[in-house]
């Protein structure tokens, strides 16, 4: 319990620490937000009447307390160039980016898992080696490129969605689905190569050590010492692997968000960087350090659910 209060508080250090170098930061980049948001022929008087009233002209320390009181209550702000609750903004393309990294995952997990056993248990083998060699080139592949072939393939041959035609979830769910499985594919080949070879090279390490020989001295059968005994050691290593695999899907992608021109928070942090649009750009930010940053201590609670060694020696 002790190690479990420590990290809370090490983690809300970090969100605090996070939060002030992001607004920090984006307030000594070059480029004026509200010059952006009303053009480069507004008037003096519409420039110096926007900032007022963003309270851009207060000082820094008080427009930080400001901006992290709102935060903590889930206001981000106005958005300089929609004006509109930088808050509703998200929530309206969340959705997108939350799904992409459901599906993603889901092929993910069934695919890599089964692919790393098969490969360590056929060890030497001819089907390691295909194995081996398809990993190496879906991870050589660059995601942009592999999400142009398969909307060539899927989208203009085979015709099974139409490329650029973005449905919403919220009219219709099942055309949603079979639109953003493409990109979610597209997410989860370059990282299933990668877990199968973490996970392939962690049970071969795991098998070569003494309480695998103890095991096959007492008469088990090799699936019974890989599934009952290896399997779990094995994947101590995996699950921080795991961990920044499942971190990076929920950011966001703004690649596969680019090519397959899903509104999802990726593609909107693009557009807003472009736009100057600061609020949108530090919400964003915030949001995909506070996945990080959450994600890494629930894999550090995991390690001593799964390892007791590892709670005893904290």
């Amino acid at each position: 319990m002790k190690h479990i209060i420590k990290k809370l508080g090490t983690l809300i250090i970090t969100l605090f620490t996070v939060s002030f170098l992001t607004f920090f930061v984006f307030q000594i980049i070059p480029g004026d937000s509200v010059v952006a948001s009303l053009g480069t022929d507004a008037t003096k008087e519409a420039v110096d009447s926007m900032r007022e009233e963003l309270g851009l002209n207060d000082p820094f320390l008080v427009r930080y307390g400001n901006w992290l009181s709102g935060v903590v209550k889930g206001d981000f702000g106005t958005s300089t160039k929609y004006h509109q609750p930088v808050s509703t903004l998200i929530k309206d393309r969340l959705p997108v980016t939350i799904w992409l990294a459901v599906l993603s995952l889901i092929i993910i997990l069934l695919l890599s898992i089964p692919l790393g056993i098969l490969s360590a248990r056929k060890r030497g083998k001819l089907i390691e080696q295909i194995i081996l060699i398809l990993t190496q080139l879906t991870m050589a592949i660059p995601p942009f490129f592999l999400g142009i072939i398969l909307t060539l393939i899927f989208g203009v041959v085979l015709k099974w969605f139409v490329p650029g035609q973005y449905i919403s979830y919220s009219d219709n769910f099942a055309k949603f689905l079979g639109f953003i499985i493409f990109p979610a594919i597209t997410i989860a080949i370059p990282k299933i190569a990668m877990m199968v070879r973490f996970l392939r090279s962690s049970l071969l390490r795991q098998l070569n050590l003494d309480y695998v020989r103890t095991a096959y001295s007492k008469g088990n059968k090799e699936k019974n010492v890989l599934y009952y005994h290896v399997l779990k050691n094995a994947f101590i290593p995996v699950i921080t692997f795991l961990g920044m695999i499942i971190a990076d899907v929920l950011a966001g992608s703004i690649i596969v968000e680019q090519v397959f021109s899903l509104p999802g928070l990726g593609r909107f942090l693009v557009v807003s960087i472009s736009n100057r649009d600061f609020p949108v750009v530090q919400a964003i930010v915030m949001y995909i350090a506070v996945v990080v940053i959450v994600i890494n201590f629930l894999i550090d609670i995991l390690y001593q659910v799964i390892d007791p060694r590892i709670r005893i020696a904290k």
